[in-house]
């Protein structure tokens, strides 16, 4: 007689696969339960059974020396269509069972008594049986005793379950981004690895690599909120998910940072050119939040592997450079940059760089100048900004924005940046000693540095050493360097501005520009960036934005620097909109300590 086959097989069969308990070990809390029933009950064999598609498995085997069957010569496949516990008094006598392996041959069974297990979703799984090799009788009281053991045996299952279920939930947020629901970085980099893999043993597998993140996503959350930050990157990430070609991958490396793997799309395959104009149209269209439309700035970059020897770091690291490639892609909408030669010459040079900056400190190749900043009106020098230059001894001079977002990167401005204060007092104190008098120094601040919890003793200490008080030091910091803690950094300058240090906002119009924390935080002046002072008096439009900064700074009585003047018709304007101080080239160069002596003369 055939084995019965429920109406509910792929149902029971995927509940039972989804516990991951077949082909499992041994485990003591079901010997227990097989081994308690047998010594009870008197039986020497007692099961706990789960029936596969073609196979009956033992999770618990007591008085069995072996593990499985075949479905087809099982018992228990028989008591899953019961509702009852299901008895089989004596096998020989059964035609089902008569000439069955296992009645005629060992283990030769006589009785069988099986009670259903049901899984979680209550399908029936499969028994918790008791076998003997004499035909017996099992009355109703016996019957209770075993659908109760049975009903504890279930219990254990939806325990195992559950642990399943809340291992299976470690692993995947240990693997996903918990806002969007994305791979993160450690699960992006294992298919990236893969990836490599298979384009390093089958060339033909080549794949792009996308880096994608959105510009100024700090000033979005300043603006609209945090919550509202992230509804637009759970947007990004569901178009993102949607553009992604089969057997891709989207993931949220960190923040704002995305990146989408395209396997088998080459450099010169026309699924990439459809792949980035479906990228172009999906992410130039509005993002919706607050009931508003929000156009987002991304900077793209791409690079291709054609299965080089290359790692996963450093295709990154080229896509990443890809896209800051393409500037601060001010325009609204979509460019995609792809690493070529020149990008990786530039690449190159950055890692040299960057192994070369670890050394500069301790080799002494720093050293500092000094650009005088003037009075407009009196064209008189009224301070000095402290800029540090690196010449390598192979290299050269290595210009200040090619290192210091290197070591911004490394984190190696920390400590370059405490050299630079350091030694701007250092000198300043030195001019003391020549019995001359310096102008206050301005040194500027970097984000790591302000973050450092012992930023202000740092500060304090070197003032003390050099015997110098406060007013004697200018820091400045720029809007974005202040936002990025606000309440911390208010009250690390409340500190310092208590000991008579002065702090100015540099590159101001760049940042966020907002009134709020000009307000509360203690600021001595601003810095107008040299983006809207180089175009003056050409562009009205930087002449006005210059108007309203001065105006600000008149209002709120803080004092305004123009940075980057260069022509006179900069300085007639600066004059004519009664700017206090100007810095740049035509008032002065940075200069070495020896040729300010003349600024200094008492």
């Amino acid at each position: 007689m055939p084995t019965p086959v429920l109406d509910c097989e792929p149902q029971r069969l995927q509940e039972l696969w989804s516990l991951n308990i077949l082909d499992s070990a041994f485990e003591d809390r079901f010997d227990r339960y097989t081994s308690l029933l047998a010594s009870l009950f008197r039986f020497p064999i007692c099961l706990v059974t789960m029936v596969d598609e073609h196979r009956q498995w033992f999770k618990s085997a007591h008085g069995l020396d072996f593990r499985e069957t075949r479905r087809d010569r099982s018992f228990c496949a028989h008591a899953l269509a019961q509702s009852d516990v299901f008895i089989v008094p004596d096998t020989l006598k059964d035609e089902r069972f008569a000439r069955n392996p296992l009645v005629t041959g060992h283990p030769y069974v006589r009785f069988y008594a099986g009670a259903v297990l049901h899984g979680p979703g209550g399908l029936p799984l499969g028994t918790l049986c008791l076998m003997d090799h004499r035909p017996r009788r099992f009355g109703r009281r016996n019957r209770q005793h075993l659908r109760q053991f049975a009903d504890l045996v279930e219990q254990e299952l939806l325990n195992h379950h559950r642990v399943q279920e809340a291992a299976m939930a470690a692993r995947y947020s240990a693997c996903h981004d918990p806002l969007t629901d994305l791979p993160n970085q450690t699960l992006f980099n294992d298919r990236l690895d893969q990836c490599l893999r298979m384009a390093w043993h089958h060339r033909e597998a080549g794949f792009t690599l996308l880096h994608l993140d959105v510009v100024d996503f700090l000033g979005i959350n300043r603006s609209l909120g945090s919550g509202a930050g992230d509804r637009i990157l759970c947007q990004l990430a569901s178009r993102l998910g949607r553009l992604c070609p089969p057997g891709g991958t989207v993931a949220r490396l960190y923040s704002d940072r995305f990146a989408l793997i395209a396997p088998w799309y080459r450099h010169d395959s026309p699924e990439l050119d459809t792949l980035l104009d479906r990228l172009a149209h999906e992410l130039s269209r509005p993002f919706f939040v607050q009931q508003r439309e929000r156009f987002l700035r991304l900077r793209i970059g791409g690079t291709f592997c054609h299965g080089e020897n290359v790692s996963a770091e450093t295709l990154l690291e080229q896509a990443a450079s890809a896209a800051r490639s393409g500037g601060d892609q001010r325009a609204t909408g979509v460019t995609v940059h792809f690493f070529d030669a020149p990008l990786e010459a530039r690449m190159k040079r950055r890692f040299e760089l960057e192994s070369r900056l670890r050394s500069a400190l301790e080799d002494q190749q720093f050293h500092l100048l000094f650009q005088p900043v003037f009075d407009v009106h009196s064209n008189r020098p009224v301070s000095l900004e402290a800029l540090i230059r690196w010449r390598e001894p192979q290299l050269g001079l290595i210009p200040p924005d090619e290192f210091i977002p290197l070591a911004e990167a490394s984190g190696l401005i920390v400590a370059i940046g405490h050299w630079v204060l350091d030694e701007a007092l250092r000198q300043y104190r030195q001019w003391l000693d020549q019995g001359l008098s310096p102008l206050p120094v301005h040194v500027n601040i970097s984000p790591r540095e302000l973050e450092q919890p012992d930023f202000v003793d740092g500060v304090c200490g070197l003032l003390s050493r050099y015997r110098l008080s406060g007013e004697v030091l200018c820091l400045e910091v720029t809007e974005t360097v202040l936002m990025q803690d606000l309440e911390s950094n208010r009250e690390k300058m409340a500190q310092l501005a208590g000991q008579g240090v002065r702090f100015f906002v540099d590159d101001f119009g760049k940042g966020y520009s907002s009134l709020q924390y000009l307000r509360s935080l203690p600021f001595a002046a601003l810095k107008i960036d040299r983006d809207f002072i180089r175009q003056i008096p050409a562009n009205g439009d930087d002449e006005a934005i210059a108007r309203v900064v001065i105006a600000l700074g008149r209002t709120l009585g803080v004092k305004v620097i123009a940075e980057g003047v260069e022509s006179e018709a900069q300085m007639a304007f600066l004059r004519k909109a009664d700017c206090p101080m100007a810095q740049g080239y035509l008032l002065g160069r940075p200069l070495e300590r020896e040729a300010l002596v003349a600024l200094m003369s008492p």
